[in-house]
């Protein structure tokens, strides 16, 4: 399977530019992008290390907790994931986690919050039977190292020289992703984070986890914040993810992926590229989270094409 996708030049006012997109949806169980690549070695050393059990936290639509409970069941290990929210939520993630395995444990927002605390952690998996935890969306040192693979994805497909990207953009959350995706570019390359969430930790994170011995290091940069601010959603970008769907066949979230290739489509991010630049926009996945956003879809005036964007997730999400 080719996982790289040329997108039409009616897509955008700049008519010298070339955009190609990295299908990492595709290329991971249940859609999880890059959640497989941070995923991968944490589990791997756990599994070697003898662990049976771990435990980590996420909101009710978590694509870190949807994809962990893919790759725990793949490496054999039992998962207890600490979800935040009113006990006896129910929703089509914690269903299709739980047939994966994956125990759910409902907390309060307020013991949410502990989340970070080392002590309330090791607390937890003492109470649950775990060895260890992983943190919330699984941005850990070895989950950077994951995701230096994400850009081996484009070098599996044929191509010629003159598609190979100087520009390298993509949705940031923790940062994780793209100190990966930094640490494996090549000199003449720029990568250009999309924050999804106002967080000013995440240059500090973004220096800490870049390989600093790299003497070769591409340049990187990122933007503001998008909006609208994160997990909130409106009519506009809404309508932009099903009308990409419907002339691409491409499927993108309203948190991650649809925000950021909608705000890197604009004029406002094209002016500022340089003449007949390649860019490459990674596709990370983190499709199940468009499930929590069903009454926003609904407001579609073309109610097949809603049903035919989620019939399409639906096929995404069980492989």
């Amino acid at each position: 399977m080719e996982f790289v996708t040329r997108l039409e030049k009616k897509w955008h006012s700049r008519k010298d530019l070339d955009i190609q997109i990295l299908r990492t949806e595709l290329a991971t169980s249940g859609a999880s992008g890059n959640k497989h690549y941070k995923l991968a070695d944490n589990l791997k050393l756990l599994k070697s290390q003898g662990c049976k059990s771990i435990l980590s936290f996420g909101g009710a639509w978590s694509n870190h907790l949807y994809a962990l409970s893919f790759e725990a069941r793949r490496h054999g290990l039992g998962l207890v994931a600490i979800v935040r929210g009113d006990s006896g939520i129910s929703n089509r993630m914690l269903q299709s986690a739980q047939q994966n395995g994956m125990r759910v444990v409902m907390v309060s927002r307020s013991l949410y919050r502990q989340r970070n605390d080392p002590i309330y952690c090791q607390r937890l998996c003492k109470e649950y039977g775990c060895e260890t935890w992983l943190p919330e969306g699984g941005s850990t040192t070895l989950a950077v190292k994951g995701c230096e693979n994400i850009l081996r994805l484009f070098d599996r497909t044929p191509k010629d020289d003159s598609a190979s990207p100087n520009v390298i953009a993509l949705a940031v959350g923790t940062g994780a992703t793209m100190a990966g995706v930094v640490n494996s570019a090549r000199t003449e390359q720029s990568v250009v984070g999309l924050p999804v969430v106002a967080d000013s930790s995440v240059p500090g994170k973004l220096k800490n986890w870049l390989d600093t011995s790299n003497d070769h290091m591409c340049n990187w940069r990122l933007t503001d914040p998008l909006k609208p601010r994160y997990a909130k959603v409106n009519l506009t970008l809404i309508s932009f993810i099903l009308r990409f769907y419907d002339e691409t066949g491409i499927a993108l979230d309203p948190v991650y992926t649809g925000k950021a290739l909608q705000y890197l489509l604009s004029a406002d991010f094209t002016s500022q590229l340089a003449k007949d630049t390649q860019l490459l926009f990674i596709h990370t996945g983190g499709l199940m989270g468009s499930f929590g956003y069903a009454k926003e879809f609904a407001q579609c005036k073309d109610p097949e094409l809603v049903d035919r964007y989620f019939q399409r997730l639906e096929a995404l999400l069980v492989r």
